[in-house]
């Protein structure tokens, strides 16, 4: 029987549902929560760093997306850029499509020198065997951690004078500039800029009741912002930044705040909360972590290579 056949073309806002389905079923396939939704897919056409016409794409075969991928430089600098790419298992033949696609891209993006990552399930087989045939080299790894919330957890304690606080409107540009101080030695750190952290973070039907700040001594001393799913599952919580800038480290702060967090997803009937980390984080986070009952329940590796 011949393939059918494929077509890639540049995406639009109304292929937003079919194109967090295909996430969502690749998650599914791939041993990941399954988060994505057309209203989250939706903020992408929005993002300063992302231009829909030129960086996104989507396979279509029988009318239907059957894969999706992208490549961008956040930020100013064009020194690293990034490459999304997912497709079902057992369809290699549109993974090198994509790939070829977003490569071209990147080639266009980059500054001489520039490297292109690539992050990958670890259990995604076709696209890693794919990367490797196209120079790709694993540089890096992260997990995600979770936690089940109806064992009881400990109750956070806080360092002397030290407390958290609801998040308030008008403080947008003081988080903001809090989270990027924090994680400016983190590996491969590049900030999306004021606006797309916006898009991310306070676009409509955005719910910042469970973020936490601590102020000391006029500023933002640490702050988790948690959200209270991913995608569609109403049973998990999740931790999307936990961060202690560098004056207020070693104290206590980070572990009182996750801690704090999974009380306030039990509050709301979340049974289990789960965060994303890089393993060779330098701060003692997975220690921290493991500290507190959370485990690791799958890997995304990094592939790079050189332009």
């Amino acid at each position: 029987m011949q393939p059918s056949e494929l077509s890639v073309r540049a995406p639009t806002p109304r292929d937003a549902a079919g194109i967090a389905e295909l996430l969502n079923a690749h998650a599914d396939a791939t041993g990941r929560p399954a988060d994505e939704t057309a209203e989250r897919v939706e903020r992408w056409f929005e993002l300063e760093d992302l231009d829909p016409a030129r960086d996104m794409f989507v396979a279509v075969e029988d009318g239907r997306i059957v894969g999706y991928a992208d490549a961008s430089a956040p930020g100013a600098g064009r020194e690293v850029i990034y490459v999304d790419l997912r497709v079902l298992p057992a369809h290699e033949r549109i993974v090198e499509r994509l790939l070829g696609e977003v490569e071209r891209r990147a080639d266009e993006l980059g500054d001489a020198g520039a490297r292109i990552r690539a992050p990958a399930n670890e259990t995604d087989d076709d696209y890693r065997a794919a990367l490797s045939r196209h120079g790709f080299e694993v540089v890096r790894s992260s997990f995600t951690m979770e936690i089940d919330l109806e064992t009881p957890t400990e109750e956070p304690v806080w360092p002397s004078g030290l407390t958290s606080r609801p998040f308030r409107k008008g403080e947008e540009g003081a988080v903001y500039d809090a989270y990027v101080e924090a994680f400016a030695d983190h590996w491969s750190f590049v900030p999306e800029s004021f606006a797309d952290w916006c898009t991310w973070n306070l676009g409509p039907n955005q719910d910042t009741s469970l973020w936490r700040l601590v102020q000391a001594d006029g500023a933002i001393a640490a702050l988790c912002v948690s959200v209270p799913s991913r995608g569609d599952d109403q049973t998990l919580g999740w931790v999307a930044v936990l961060a202690v800038r560098r004056p207020w480290r070693r104290r206590g702060l980070a572990r009182a705040l996750l801690l704090e967090s999974f009380g306030l997803f039990r509050s709301i009937g979340r049974r289990r909360a789960a965060l994303g980390v890089d393993s060779e984080n330098t701060t003692g986070a997975i220690a921290l972590y493991e500290g507190v009952g959370m485990r690791a329940t799958s890997r995304s590796d990094t592939w790079e290579r050189a332009l």
